[in-house]
């Protein structure tokens, strides 16, 4: 008996005969072959950082179109690589390309990660594919002297600057000094 695989996805799939009303199950498994991705675009040039962004990966092997498989993409920053981010509702559209959206993040030059029927890439892919960088619209400078006396050493001079982003979201305080000064940040909303 010879079959030919319809479209799909996985490893170790059993293969079952029906006969004359009969099942048999073989011992042998058959795999498709694992998903590989060659590239990464998304628009606009850069992805919002409150999440998304559609990313369109390209590559091969990565699955039908078809509701019942269900791709998983990891992705994480090349400057940020202890954060992994999942992308969400991702969909293979031709078994050479699907969409997913990014998660709210951060980072630049994204490194991606798919796995399509339990079969991940081998090798992941490092793209261009980088968050909106941060932009400081606010800088103010404040000085003021602490005096104190430790061995015969007195006074810290501390510089305090004030960072607001460019979204008006999350506002950072550090606190820099000279010397033995005070290193502190702050983050408040």
């Amino acid at each position: 008996m010879v079959c030919t695989t319809v479209a799909g996805v996985g490893s170790g799939l059993y293969w079952t005969v029906t006969v004359g009303g009969q099942n048999g199950t073989s011992t042998l498994t058959t795999s498709y072959i694992a998903p590989t991705l060659s590239g990464a675009t998304i628009s606009p040039a850069t992805a919002a950082t409150a999440g998304g962004t559609v990313v369109t990966l390209s590559g091969a092997n990565l699955g039908p179109a078809s509701p019942l498989i269900l791709p998983v993409v990891t992705y994480y920053a090349s400057d940020f690589s202890g954060t992994v981010y999942t992308a969400a509702n991702c969909t293979a559209g031709t078994h050479q390309s699907m969409t997913c959206a990014l998660a709210a993040g951060v980072g630049a030059s994204l490194t991606f990660n798919v796995a399509v029927g339990a079969q991940s890439v081998a090798s992941p892919l490092s793209s261009s594919v980088s968050y909106t960088a941060p932009v400081v619209t606010d800088l103010r400078w404040s000085v003021r002297h602490r005096w104190r006396l430790q061995r015969h050493h007195c006074g810290h001079f501390v510089r305090a600057i004030n960072l607001a982003s460019h979204d008006g979201g999350r506002v950072v305080r550090a606190q820099l000094g000279a010397g033995r000064g005070v290193h502190e940040l702050l983050h408040g909303e």
